[in-house]
């Protein structure tokens, strides 16, 4: 699920008037036509706070974003009923029972109607039809190389004791299908209608059959005479040569286009000439006044129903593999019918998306694995790319909720210039002294390197590109965001006085800087501490101490950096893996888990499970990642790796598993082996719970890829160094599978695409955002899109920006021209004469601000302006 955006609107005091201009058409007003689709543009080199405002309204406008309905399957020309209902929808690992245990006539009311068989005296024995659904499941896999590469699939089995489904047929009253009143009528079943032969019997206990006989094209045929009908395409001549009777039963000889007579007895069936025939009613005189005749069913199929046994098929009586009857006679009578159904064998063993298997007794009924939503390759999934420079960096490329663009970060680094070994150090960039990535709160951080921070679950990864002061003077200091490339507090830095101490708020969070060492005269020793959360000052992390900060992704999942860390027992730590921010923030507190040096053990958060390695009785190193809870370490962070990535999922629904806490994908580092030159490497993706586990292709034998419970669709490529893909929906995975009738046509549902796509950009992308409607945060000395909205090839500072806007320190301007790049688009600068007016700018935003061209507001009122 996307990030819970803030809505960007204020509403200003009535005293507070807005200068506009007014045109005699009808007026457009923000937020239209924005969310048509258009680029949210700020300075490069702006101000934080330009950014912030940015992304304020980037986000608003990504909540009113047009997309298109996503729809879901339908259907013509027959009847279905989705497996899935209003409160529980079927997913990645779902078992085809887990939403809808049984179909009855109210979900298939043509196919299961009751109906009845009426004998020969007018009695009528009424029944009912259902459906009980198996426990198969939505798989991810190769179907044992049925196919070349592994594809989502119902997994459909080849097992009676495990199968698709049973279809049961329960009499009313019960029914004996001896008699010979009963047999030569007919029965319904799935839509289709059978006849009751001759052969069924009840006589055996344990081995009861009900023979039955298809429809087929019914002909009646006198004695002598021949007719034709049409199979399918083809066109039969058939006749009768003669009608005989033997010892009471009489008997019809047929021939198929002047083959082979074949002789058979009333009530039974045999195939000729390549037909199956049944003689439904065949009638014998011996008086030459009345005219012999039967009548006959051409191409009907011969079903022998055994109790115990597997169905069997035609006059060959060709087994129905997998398949299992059940008879259930009381007294003498059938009181129901039960057949458990599942695929022949091995080789098609599953339902492809968009494919069906049809019943293959009665027909009549088939099964859809009709769509995926969202595709495993849908554009509207998050994609998160984890791989090297195939040389001494390892990097991941992704988008963060803050940040709204991709950005590929370097993240681990060998810091040894040996060939044949790697020493590896979690890093943000590829510096080997000084660009240390820190994932503690409240570690120093000292000049060039990084911190993760994400107070209030606003993910940041800041670097320290300034710190200045002295003995008398502990000066300023900066940082730079390094996924947007801003500078977190201007161009001027945060001042912490002569106490060395400053607080200020990020995000609207509240955080706690503290510069030390600032009397030593090497600056490379001076480092900052940075705390946040409840209880925190000045480099003390408070309550808790944040371990691994969570970064918020683009569609709601997370991301974490991992490295082996020291911790203690007494000490409440933040870890990643649990859902609810406030549950994350109250953290874990590892208590007394060992009982001497050198004792491995674990802490489990939400769905993961931390491996500690204790070096005494209070103290460990947090160094792993046991996926399975069974005592082993899967993902690897030791000295050794140097640190891991861990992606965490939201939470699924309750039928998934795990529901209060989402599955989390844990990449660690690795290195290429023994053989030189040894490089950084990316180990195989290790997923917590149940997953398809990696499936191997056959077209690329460096490929893999899973699934995993929610949906995420993860890629594994062994080639050169390695690399993992994570590919995030916005939403789980759903699938639409349908028992539907045989005649009926499936037309797949579609997923919502954005119609009007909302982007952010820096002013230097301008070949990104030409044909665009613009939104341009910040003044034109800095962004010099807002430069050339005001008619400026150069940038326009001070009282440039004045002259040109009649705004001074303390007003702001929001003004709609046509877009300098595109004469069908507007853009809209949204401007304040200092940073903090730019700010007020934004939040003055609301639907009664115009957006038609030419229209302008400016704070404090200037002029007002009316334009025809």
């Amino acid at each position: 699920m996307k990030f819970n955006f803030k809505k960007v609107a204020s509403v200003l005091a009535s005293a507070v008037m807005l200068t506009s201009t007014i045109g005699f058409a009808a007026a457009t007003n923000y937020p239209s036509p924005f969310t048509e689709g258009a680029a949210v543009v700020y300075g490069a080199n702006a101000a934080a706070t330009d950014m912030s405002a940015a992304i304020d309204v980037y986000r608003y406008l990504k909540g009113l974003e047009k997309t298109s309905t996503t729809t879901t399957s339908s259907v013509s020309g027959g009847e279905s009923t989705s497996l899935a209902t209003s409160s529980q929808n079927i997913f990645f690992n779902s078992t085809l029972n887990s939403a809808k245990i049984t179909l009855t006539k109210s979900e298939l009311p043509t196919v299961l109607k009751d109906s009845s068989v009426i004998d020969d005296d007018g009695t009528s024995y009424t029944y009912t039809q259902s459906i009980k659904l198996g426990s198969r499941r939505i798989a991810y896999s190769t179907s044992g190389n049925d196919f070349q590469d592994p594809e989502l699939i119902v997994d459909l089995g080849y097992s009676s004791t495990d199968p698709i489904y049973n279809y049961t047929v329960t009499f009313n009253k019960n029914i004996n299908i001896t008699s010979s009143k009963v047999q030569g009528n007919d029965i319904e079943l799935l839509g289709k209608k059978f006849t009751i032969g001759a052969s069924s019997s009840l006589a055996t206990s344990g081995s009861e059959v009900l023979e039955l006989y298809g429809a087929g094209e019914s002909i009646t045929v006198n004695e002598g005479e021949e007719k034709t009908v049409t199979i399918g395409d083809k066109t039969y001549t058939i006749k009768v040569a003669g009608i005989t009777q033997s010892s009471g039963v009489d008997k019809v000889s047929v021939s198929v286009d002047g083959g082979t007579i074949r002789e058979i007895n009333e009530g039974s069936s045999a195939k000729v000439g390549g037909l199956e025939i049944y003689a439904k009613t065949v009638f014998y005189s011996a008086k030459e006044s009345s005219a012999n005749y039967a009548t006959l069913n051409i191409g009907s199929e011969k079903l022998k129903l055994q109790n115990g046994q597997t169905v069997y098929k035609g006059t060959d009586e060709t087994a129905v593999q997998n398949t299992k009857v059940s008879l259930s006679v009381s007294n003498g009578l059938l009181s129901s019918i039960n057949i458990a159904v599942s695929t022949k064998d091995s080789s098609k063993d599953y339902i492809e998306v968009g494919e069906s298997f049809s019943d293959p007794i009665f027909g009549g009924l088939k099964i859809t694995f009709a769509n995926v939503n969202p595709s495993l390759t849908s554009a509207n999934r998050d994609k998160v790319v984890i791989d090297t420079d195939n040389i001494r960096s390892a990097r991941v490329t992704f988008t963060s909720a803050l940040a709204g663009e991709e950005k590929t970060f370097t993240w681990l680094y060998d810091t040894d210039t040996s060939d044949s070994t790697v020493t590896p150090l979690l890093v943000g960039d590829t510096s080997a002294t000084n660009g240390t990535l820190h994932v503690k709160e409240g570690e120093g951080v000292k000049q060039n390197e990084y911190v993760v921070v994400n107070a209030g679950d606003y993910g940041r990864i800041l670097k320290l590109s300034v710190s200045s002061g002295s003995s008398q003077e502990c000066g300023v200091i900066k940082f730079t965001d390094a996924l947007t490339n801003t500078e977190v507090f201007g161009s001027t830095g945060l001042s912490v006085g002569t106490s060395c101490n400053a607080t200020t708020n990020i995000d609207g969070q509240t955080y706690y800087f503290r510069l030390n060492n600032v009397s030593a005269s090497d600056t490379s020793t001076w480092s900052v501490n940075v705390t946040w959360g409840s209880g925190a000052s000045y480099n003390n992390p408070g309550t808790q101490t944040t371990l691994f900060p969570r970064i918020k992704l683009k569609n709601g999942e997370w991301m974490a950096f991992l490295a082996p860390t020291t911790v203690s027992n007494s000490t409440t730590y933040v870890l990643p893996g649990t859902e609810n921010y406030a549950t994350y923030e109250s953290g874990v507190s590892l208590g007394n888990l060992a009982t001497g040096s050198g004792q491995r053990t674990s802490v489990k958060v939400g769905n993961i499970n931390y491996s500690l390695l204790y070096s005494s009785l209070t103290t460990a190193v947090i160094d792993g990642i046991d996926v399975n809870n069974d005592g082993s370490v899967d993902c690897n962070f030791t000295s050794t790796q140097g640190g891991a990535i861990v992606f965490i999922e939201e939470k699924k629904t309750t039928e998934s598993g795990n529901s209060d806490n989402g599955d989390a994908i844990c990449v660690a580092a690795d290195s290429t082996g023994t053989t030189t030159p040894v490089e950084i490497s990316v180990a195989q993706p290790k997923v917590t719970g149940v997953w398809s586990d990696l499936q191997s292709f056959s077209s690329d034998s460096y490929q893999q890829a899973g699934v995993t419970r929610y949906g995420t669709f993860v890629k594994y490529n062994s080639q050169d160094n390695d690399k993992v893909e994570i590919y995030y929906p916005d939403e789980q995975m759903v699938a639409e599978v349908l028992f539907a009738s045989e005649a009926a046509t499936i037309t797949p549902g579609t997923e919502a695409v954005a119609t009007g796509k909302i982007e952010i950009f820096k002013d230097t992308e301008a070949d990104s955002f030409r044909d665009r409607h613009l939104i341009v945060i910040g003044g034109s000395c800095i962004n010099q899109v807002a430069a050339k909205i005001l008619d400026s090839d150069v940038p326009l500072c001070g009282d440039d920006f004045t002259a040109k806007t009649r705004v001074s320190a303390g007003g702001y301007i929001i003004k709609v021209v046509e877009s300098p790049y595109n004469d069908k688009k507007i853009a809209m600068l949204v401007a304040g004469y200092h940073a903090a007016d730019t700010q007020n700018a934004v939040r003055a935003l609301s639907t009664t601000t115009r957006t038609d061209k030419g229209t302008e507001e400016t704070y404090p009122v200037v002029s007002t302006t009316t334009t025809a």
